[in-house]
C-alpha cells in the first residue's frame, strides 16, 4: 500500500515512521525458513513462530543507532531533525526487539558484524557478498585513476573523498 503513496519515491526516507506498518501488514509469513536481507525495516516482517529467520544483515539502521551522525548528513532543518529523532526514539526498542527474532544473523562484513554485536549484543558470521575475487588482482602497477562505487549519499562521505583528491591534485 505505501508504494501507491504520492511523493513516495522522492519522500520515502521523510516517511520512515510507517514502514513499521507497511511490513507488519504482510500479517504472519509462515514458511520453514526465511532469509530477510535488510539493512533496515525487513526484520519487522513477522513470521509464524515455526518459521527459522536468518538475517542478512548489511547494517543495523544507521537512522536508529548512528542517529546524530545520519541526521547531520541527511536532514537539514533542525525541526526535521528534532522530530526524526523524537520518531528514532520511539521506534529504537523496536527495532532492537525485532532483531531478537532474528535466529541467526549473518553480515556482510567484519565492520557490520562489529555493529550487530555493538547495537543488538548478537553474533552473527560473516558471509560476504557474491563478489568474483579471484577476477581482481592487486599489483605495483598504478595508472593514476581511482574509482569509487557508492550510492551518493551523504552520509556516505563521497564529497570527502572528491576533496581530498582535489587538494592532492
Amino acid at each position: 500500500w505505501m508504494q501507491q503513496m504520492p511523493g513516495i519515491n522522492k519522500h520515502h526516507k521523510k516517511l520512515f515512521p510507517i514502514y513499521p506498518f507497511a511490513f507488519k501488514s504482510f500479517g504472519h509469513l509462515d514458511a520453514d525458513a526465511a532469509v530477510v536481507s535488510s539493512s533496515g525495516f525487513s526484520k519487522w516482517l513477522r513470521f509464524t513462530p515455526r518459521t527459522r529467520v536468518f538475517g542478512y544483515c548489511h547494517t543495523p539502521p544507521r537512522f536508529f543507532w548512528q542517529t546524530d551522525h545520519y541526521l547531520k548528513n541527511e536532514v537539514k532543518s533542525g525541526l526535521l531533525k528534532a522530530v526524526a529523532r523524537l520518531f528514532v526514539l520511539w521506534l529504537r526498542p523496536s527495532d532492537l526487539a525485532c532483531s531478537k527474532k532474528t535466529h541467526h544473523f549473518i553480515a556482510n562484513s567484519k565492520n557490520v558484524q562489529n555493529r550487530i554485536r555493538e547495537f543488538y549484543g548478537r553474533d552473527s558470521v560473516v558471509i560476504y557478498p557474491p563478489v568474483e575475487v579471484h577476477k581482481f588482482r592487486v599489483t605495483p602497477q598504478h595508472d593514476g585513476s581511482y574509482l569509487i562505487l557508492s550510492r551518493l549519499v551523504s552520509y556516505k562521505g563521497i564529497d570527502r573523498a572528491v576533496a581530498a583528491f582535489l587538494q592532492n591534485g
